[in-house]
């Protein structure tokens, strides 16, 4: 057996009959490359380890690194010097997935390639990291200070205030949900306020809004189904004398209170005494009463 060249050898195949009278002959081209050694010696990264650990043969590796890593160096040795190797040095890193390949060439041009995957993890951050209560201009006081950690706060806001927006800052990456305007008409309100990382870990921050107690239990007008009074209602005045006619034996009236909080008893109907004025002292002994809702303070008559 002849021992082939490197390069271009050419091989001849001759094919005669049985008889010897017909010959056919083939011509071969074999190319003989020179022995690729193409394979890496050793392979390593700056941060992280290779999964699996390297070994020549096999081209494909995994490498894990923390989120704060945002760049890697890639380290390899190749067993022929004389071979090219890209794909080395420094690499920005994404969040997530991020590919590395490294080419090894020969002066033949024959390539291997061994592909990095390398994994960034995602961050994992999920605090709020400022809380602002505001109705238009000005800031509510949030109880007790704001701290990232700290996660159930209160917020005092006056009577009158029916909206409160909430805003604030949260970890970079993160998602938030609950910081909006929130329309308050009763006693309080409770919200939740939910901090999601960009690695999906959710955190809660609890926030009740409490509105103080509106004490404002005035009428701004009184009309009585019968009779009429001497004067005319004046806002803040707190006795009245009706005068009803004799025939008349039930009353009830029609109020109109300032605030729309308060509630209203002794304006519904009952029974009237004939032959005497009908009279509503409202300083001390009231008829009737009003009060604002959820307050405990009433003002509270007797009939003279």
């Amino acid at each position: 057996m002849k021992t082939s060249k490197y390069g271009i050898n050419k091989v001849t195949i001759t094919v005669t009959s049985s008889l010897g009278d017909l010959t056919e002959i083939y011509e071969i081209e074999v190319e003989r490359q020179k022995d690729a050694n193409n394979y890496l010696l050793m392979l390593y990264t700056s941060h992280g380890n290779l999964i699996p650990n390297f070994e020549k043969d096999f081209l494909e590796y995994t490498v894990e690194v923390a989120n704060n890593i945002s760049e890697i160096e890639v380290f390899v040795e190749s067993e022929d010097p004389s071979c090219q190797v890209t794909g080395t040095g420094k690499h920005n890193l994404e969040i997530g997935e991020n590919t590395i390949y490294v080419t090894v060439t020969t002066s033949d041009l024959i390539e291997r390639i061994y592909i990095l995957t390398i994994n960034r993890a995602k961050r994992t951050e999920n605090y709020l990291l400022s809380l602002i209560a505001t109705t238009e201009s000005y800031t509510h006081e949030i109880q007790p200070e704001f701290d990232k950690e700290v996660q159930e706060y209160i917020i005092n806001v006056p009577s009158d205030v029916h909206l409160v927006n909430l805003s604030g800052r949260i970890s970079e990456g993160a998602s938030v949900t609950g910081l909006e305007d929130y329309a308050i008409y009763g006693k309080e309100k409770e919200t939740i306020i939910k901090v999601t990382s960009e690695a999906g870990e959710p955190r809660e921050y609890k926030v009740k809004i409490i509105r103080e107690l509106d004490t404002n239990n005035h009428l701004t007008n009184i009309i009585p189904s019968s009779g009429a009074f001497e004067e005319e209602f004046i806002y803040g005045k707190e006795e009245y004398n009706l005068i009803l006619d004799e025939d008349v034996t039930e009353l009830s009236f029609e109020v109109q209170v300032e605030s729309i909080y308060a509630s209203v008893s002794g304006n519904e109907k009952q029974p009237v005494p004939k032959r005497r004025i009908y009279k509503n002292n409202n300083s001390n002994s009231r008829k009737w009463r009003y009060k604002k809702l959820h307050n405990t303070h009433n003002k509270t008559s007797n009939k003279q």
